[in-house]
C-alpha cells in the first residue's frame, strides 16, 4: 500500500512539473556560473509590435531574466506583470543622464519598484562628459547627485562602456580614471564585450582587472574589421564612411570573433552576476528573435 502511494505521489509530482508555467519551471532549474539575460534594445522592433511574444520566446528560449531599454508604449506595471508571467526577472534598465538627473529619487523609486537592482548610463558624450572634457567635472557631480538616490533604494550604478572609454588620458584607459574618481560606491562597470575588443583591449582580461566591479557584462559579438560605419548601426551620428570589404557587422554571442569561453570564465572570477546578450542588429538573413536564440543556445552550451 505505502508502495502505491509512493508511485501515485510521484506520477502526480511529474505531471505537476510537466503543467507548471514557464517561468515557474525554469526557476527551478539547476544553474551553474552567471544567469543570463538580454538587453531588450536588441529586440525593439519586435517588442513594438508585440512585447509579450518576445517576452514568452525569451522565456521558452530559456533566458533568465532582461535588460529594460524603455516600455515600449506599456506602463511600468504592466511591463513587470508580463515579465512575471514569463519568469523573468527585470535585471536593469539603461536610462540616460537627463532623465536621471531631472528626478533623481522618483527615478530610483520607479526602478526599484520594478525589482531592479542596476541602472545603467547607456552613453556618455565624449567630448563633454568625460575625463579630460570641459563638463566632466559637471558630469561627475550629477554621477554622484544620481547614484545617491539609486543607492537609497538599493540600486547599484553602472556605466555601459562602448569603445573611446578605452583610449589611453595621462597613463590610463579614461574608463579607469572615470571608475576612480567616482569610486564603486557611486559607479561600476557594465562592460561591452565587441565594444572594449574593438577598442584593442581583451574583455577577459578587463574583467579580471576589476574583480568586484563588473556584476552585468554585455556580451556582444561581431565580425568584420571596426571602421566608421559601427556607430551608424545603432543610430549615433559619431562617424561616417562606406562598406569596406570586411564588413563590420553584428553576430549572435559565440558565433564572432569573441572568446566566448574563456570570457565566461574570466566573468566567474570576477564575480559577474549576469551575462546580458546584446546584438544591436540582426545578422543577415535572420530575424532578432532568430539570433537572440541561437545566442543563448551557444552561452548555455560554453556554460556547462
Amino acid at each position: 500500500m505505502k508502495k502505491l502511494l509512493f508511485l501515485a505521489l510521484a506520477a502526480a509530482f511529474m505531471c505537476a512539473c510537466k503543467s507548471a508555467p514557464k517561468g515557474e519551471a525554469k526557476a527551478q532549474a539547476p544553474k551553474t556560473g552567471p544567469k543570463v539575460g538580454i538587453q531588450l534594445y536588441s529586440l525593439r522592433s519586435d517588442c513594438e509590435k508585440d512585447l509579450e511574444g518576445v517576452l514568452k520566446a525569451l522565456s521558452e528560449d530559456g533566458y533568465d531574466g532582461v535588460e529594460l531599454a524603455g516600455f515600449y508604449q506599456y506602463s511600468p506595471e504592466q511591463f513587470k506583470a508580463l515579465c512575471d508571467k514569463y519568469g523573468l526577472k527585470i535585471i536593469s534598465a539603461h536610462v540616460g543622464r537627463k532623465e536621471l538627473i531631472a528626478d533623481p529619487v522618483d527615478q530610483a523609486k520607479l526602478y526599484a519598484s520594478l525589482g531592479c537592482k542596476y541602472v545603467a548610463l547607456p552613453w556618455a558624450e565624449r567630448g563633454m562628459d568625460l575625463p579630460g572634457a570641459p563638463g566632466y567635472n559637471f558630469y561627475l557631480d550629477d554621477l554622484r547627485t544620481i547614484a545617491e538616490a539609486l543607492k537609497a533604494e538599493g540600486i547599484t550604478f553602472l556605466y555601459h562602456s562602448h569603445d573611446f572609454e578605452f583610449v589611453d588620458y595621462k597613463g590610463k584607459q579614461l574608463i579607469d580614471v572615470l571608475l576612480d574618481d567616482c569610486g564603486k560606491d557611486v559607479l561600476q562597470s557594465e562592460l561591452d564585450t565587441c565594444w572594449c575588443h574593438v577598442a584593442g583591449t581583451d574583455p577577459s582580461e578587463f574583467m579580471l582587472a576589476h574583480k568586484g566591479l563588473c556584476p552585468l557584462v554585455h556580451f556582444k559579438d561581431y565580425v568584420g574589421t571596426p571602421e566608421g560605419t559601427m556607430y551608424a548601426l545603432i543610430g549615433k551620428e559619431e562617424t561616417q564612411g562606406e562598406k569596406k570589404a570586411e564588413t563590420f557587422e553584428y553576430r549572435p554571442v559565440g558565433d564572432g570573433k569573441l572568446d566566448l569561453k574563456g570570457m565566461l570564465k574570466a566573468a566567474k572570477k570576477a564575480g559577474t552576476k549576469w551575462v546580458i546578450v546584446e546584438q544591436d542588429e540582426p545578422t543577415p538573413g535572420m530575424t532578432s528573435l532568430e539570433c537572440a536564440k541561437s545566442s543563448i543556445k551557444n552561452v548555455r552550451k560554453a556554460l556547462n
